[in-house]
């Protein structure tokens, strides 16, 4: 396969190099194996339509990863456009309230079962933080239970092994806290069990020992970084009903299933409308 002309994206990116870290505004848009000269890079893109993305060298994708999700009609489909820009051009931040609040709020409770009432965030990783925060206040507990391999965001309470290493997860090996980023103090550890995806009794016993500590059992109802792993038959209800017992919060982390995995998400599942 003859090795892509990036001649630009490579000049952009050099030049991005000297006021962005790594050149880029997020580190998963670092590439290692299309950079002819140094790795890893980014490529910059010129324009998005429908299904297919071009780079400012002219080169043509089809687009698999939609913005990791957001994009499942495709690049400026016309009635999302068309939405959009009859609402720009009345304005975009007020600083006060908007109708379409309560329209979208409603609608998010029309379609997702478990869900009463809706407060908005601008990033997924603000969600989880406040949902976090939420748990700890109405249990009076403080630890939370995350699953290896599960990312809830770039918030310190949450990143740990995110991409455990391989050694860590072979064999008996027990899961572990691992930190995904230097910087995040050591003390936040103790506040995080790492449990395994799908383990039934692995699950069971931390509670038995630390329920009476944990605020919260957070959770993709599919594992998302991983390609897709689904939870085991009946593994879903199994959290639902053992939250229930040690009066620990249930956090569906729906950022990437969301109206994607099924109309009523996830957690619809539960209520068998999934």
């Amino acid at each position: 396969m003859p090795r892509l002309n990036v001649e630009k994206s490579m000049a952009l990116h050099k030049e991005a190099l000297k006021v962005l870290p790594a050149g880029v505004s997020s580190n998963a848009r670092l590439w290692r194996r299309v950079c002819p000269i140094y790795t890893p890079c980014s490529l910059f893109v010129e324009k998005a339509v429908g299904s297919h993305i071009w780079d400012v060298d002219g080169n043509e994708y089809v687009d698999y990863r939609l913005g990791y999700g957001p994009v499942i009609l495709g690049h400026s489909y016309p009635q999302v456009h068309d939405a959009v820009h009859s609402v720009d051009e009345r304005g975009l931040v007020y600083a006060f309230s908007h109708e379409l609040e309560i329209k979208v709020a409603k609608q998010i409770i029309s379609l997702v079962p478990s869900v009463q009432m809706v407060r908005f965030a601008n990033s997924g990783t603000e969600a989880t933080m406040h949902a976090i925060r939420v748990a700890r206040a109405y249990t009076g507990k403080e630890k939370i239970v995350k699953f290896e391999g599960h990312y809830h965001g770039a918030h310190d309470y949450l990143l740990f092994s995110t991409e455990p290493e391989f050694t860590d997860v072979q064999g008996d090996v027990p899961a572990r806290a691992s930190p995904a980023s230097l910087g995040i103090p050591t003390a936040i550890r103790e506040l995080v069990i790492v449990q395994r995806w799908n383990d039934f009794p692995g699950l069971e016993e931390t509670l038995r020992k630390h329920g009476d500590e944990i605020a919260a059992i957070i959770t993709e109802p599919v594992m998302g970084n991983s390609s897709a792993i689904m939870p085991e038959k009946g593994y879903l209800e199994f959290l639902r009903k053992v939250c229930d017992e040690y009066n620990i919060v249930l956090i569906f982390d729906e950022v990437k299933t969301g109206f994607r995995l099924a109309r009523g998400g996830g957690s619809g599942s539960l209520w068998g409308q999934g």
